[in-house]
């Protein structure tokens, strides 16, 4: 896939514009465009009707929940429903990759996080993770069923942070050489989304709400329950307490990267959040807390807390011990025995697929009694703080300020939403501050920079209530010479107690365009939910279904990488996409250029008109072409019969291969 481009022009630039197009994708030696913008080539694939497609950053591509439905013991308890709600997902969402897709990214991590401790002797400090606890009530009195005390809740955090750090003198403590404190705990906030002091605990009662009865399905939870109580996943650990139908003990959602970082409007609960709105763990009320520290209502043998542990893990980015299979199947983690199936109880003598080789039951990721279990091992700590420190909704909470007491004078800027490719030339950068604190603002200096030279000041003035943001122009930016520069930029605010988001740095490369350019969307792509090499994602309306690379079988008959929009999602009509390339520099390209690109996309029924466009700038996206050079839609899109189920390209046939001359 060759772009040249315009004749006589030194650089130009393709947007693609998505008018409704559900599935666009790259394939090997091909470029793809949706329908929003597109700077460049690229090979589109499409399809009307994929509802989402994340890459994940850590556990790849799935927002899902882990558990296993399948087998009871005891007292018709369902240990943990992880894994079936996994599954229940895979089977709305036939796009999503396989869960293990995720795992050599993960592994290379851990590997070279493992050669840094073999230099450092350490895994770093202690991560402190702020913590919301919903309790799902049915209007009991504070305290009685559902309703749980406010001492059930310390408690359980209390064996969180016991388990997690191997506390001596504590059930979480363990003499086993491959033991190990993760160095992870777990605090309830003291600072809610919008700045003002909490106790970390809501209690909501669903006859004020308007949900149903109780108890409650997985999908009503993750459906209703979840996304009208949630706060922002990036700040906190949301844990729901809830009466949860089935004998389900609890589930929950695996780390990804469907946060989609660098994307504009993504700032938490104020951004897009389709994606993350049911990020969390889930726990039946009456195995929250521990009975070994007088919590009440509580139902052995899962009354130690251990459930939480055991969905925290998982939250966390840990499998099941057994890996969910049998002795063939591995829990990526090289020091928890292979063993076959979960273990119920707490057996002396338990089997293991190695001879001599005793299974771990005492792992907190296996199914055994709360009683018997006191064990996270090395590699699944190192694990657990990989996925801290790489995935973004996770890492984020790391220097979360929900953990910062509110204080009348807090200032943050937040984000720097500019492109990372650009023309030489004098910018305007435009930041996003927010009032952190409780008292409006009516001034806030900025403090900014290119890589390690001077600091330079602007100061923002107006009024910022508690809570809101504010954008504010830094002017004049000089990025005349080509180069990569990181542009750093912070508030100042006097007296700010709260360091941990004032500041963010950004990449940029200032060049003249690439020529040719091509892109498969394989390389580089593994493990980021935007695309490599200074693509550029515009979601104009900020309703979350936008450009996602996704994984499908391409023009090739191969399993590829492929950009695509979610169109069979779209409630209204009319909503733009955009998929932008980086800035190709025509100025030595033959008089002859073409764009070409594949696209896969069926329609739902021939009312459906969905439509692909790319447009063209010749001045590093200044100004746009009044005409699009490519625009399709409806039948005249389709590469295929239309369909009522969602789209994922199967078949090499399915897909069409578009040219048009520049």
């Amino acid at each position: 896939m060759d772009f040249a481009g315009l004749k006589n022009s030194k650089s130009a630039t393709l947007r693609l514009d998505d008018r409704g197009v559900s599935f666009f994708s790259g394939e090997r030696q091909r470029y793809l465009y949706t329908p929003r913008a597109a700077h460049l080539p690229t090979i589109l694939h499409g399809s009307h009707e994929l509802q989402r497609l994340y890459v994940c950053l850590c556990m790849r591509y799935t927002v899902v929940l882990t558990g296993l439905l399948g087998s009871v013991w005891a007292q018709s308890w369902i240990r943990c429903a992880t894994m079936e709600v996994d599954s229940m997902m895979r089977a709305l969402y036939p796009d999503w990759p396989r869960l293990d897709d995720y795992e050599p990214y993960l592994r290379q991590k851990v590997q070279e996080k493992k050669a840094f401790m073999e230099r450092a002797r350490t895994i770093g400090g202690v991560y402190r993770i702020p913590v919301v606890v919903h309790v799902i009530h049915d209007g009991e009195a504070l305290g009685t069923g559902r309703n749980i005390p406010d001492a059930n809740i310390q408690h359980q955090i209390e064996v969180l942070n016991e388990d997690f750090r191997r506390m001596a003198g504590t059930p979480g403590w363990n003499n086993d050489p491959r033991g190990a404190d993760t160095r992870i705990e777990f605090v309830l906030a003291k600072r809610d989304p919008n700045g003002n002091p909490t106790t970390g605990i809501v209690r909501w009662n669903r006859n004020t709400q308007g949900w149903t009865a109780p108890p409650y399905t997985t999908g009503y939870i993750d459906g209703t329950i979840k996304p009208a109580t949630q706060w922002d996943p990036t700040r906190y650990l949301n844990i729901w307490v809830v009466d949860i139908q089935g004998g389900v003990l609890g589930y929950a959602q695996f780390p990804d990267a469907s946060g989609l970082l660098g994307m504009p409007g993504d700032q938490g609960m104020g951004g897009c959040t389709q994606a993350a709105n049911t990020d969390g763990v889930v726990i039946r009320y009456s195995a929250f807390g521990s009975a070994l520290k007088g919590s009440t209502g509580l139902n052995a043998p899962y009354h130690l807390g251990r459930t939480t542990t055991h969905e925290v893990g998982h939250w966390l980015g840990l499998r099941h011990t057994w890996g969910d299979g049998d002795c063939t199947v591995d829990d990526f983690c090289d020091d928890t025995p292979l063993c076959d199936g979960a273990h119920y109880g707490c057996q002396a003598n338990p089997a293991s697929c190695i001879a001599g080789v005793r299974r771990m039951i005492e792992n907190y990721m296996d199914y055994s009694d709360d009683g018997c279990m006191n064990i996270f091992t090395l590699d699944q700590a190192l694990r657990m703080r990989v996925v801290l420190e790489y995935c973004p909704r996770r890492r984020s909470l790391i220097t979360s300020p929900a953990l910062v007491p509110p204080a009348a004078t807090d200032a943050a800027l937040i984000d720097l939403p500019i492109p990372q490719d650009i023309c030489p030339g004098t910018y305007n950068i435009t930041t996003v501050l927010r009032n952190n604190g409780t008292s409006t603002l009516t001034s806030i200096p900025v403090a900014y920079r290119l890589n390690n030279g001077p600091w330079q000041t602007a100061t923002w003035t107006g009024s910022l209530g508690a809570g809101n943001t504010t954008n504010f122009t830094l002017s004049g930016i000089n990025l005349t010479t080509p180069g990569e520069y990181f542009f750093t930029a912070c508030t100042n605010l006097a007296n700010d107690p709260d360091r941990t988001e004032d500041t963010v740095t950004t990449r940029l490369v200032v060049h003249n365009g690439f020529y040719p350019l091509y892109e498969t969307f394989e390389q580089g792509w593994e493990g980021r939910p935007v695309p490599a090499h200074l693509w550029r994602v515009v979601d104009p309306d900020n309703d979350c279904f936008t450009w996602r690379p996704g994984h499908c079988v391409g023009s090739n008959g191969q399993r590829t990488t492929a950009m695509f929009v979610n169109c069979w999602a779209y409630s209204q009509t009319g909503r733009r996409d955009e998929l932008y390339t980086p800035i190709i520099d025509l100025t030595n390209a033959p008089s002859s250029v073409q764009l070409s690109f594949d696209v896969a996309y069926r329609r739902y029924d021939n009312s459906s008109a969905d439509e692909l466009r790319v447009e063209i700038a010749t001045n590093c996206g200044t100004s746009w072409a009044g005409t699009p050079i490519f625009q399709q839609s409806g039948a005249a899109l389709a590469t295929g019969t239309n369909t009522t189920a969602r789209f994922v390209p199967s078949a090499a046939n399915e897909w069409q291969t578009r040219t048009v001359d520049l």
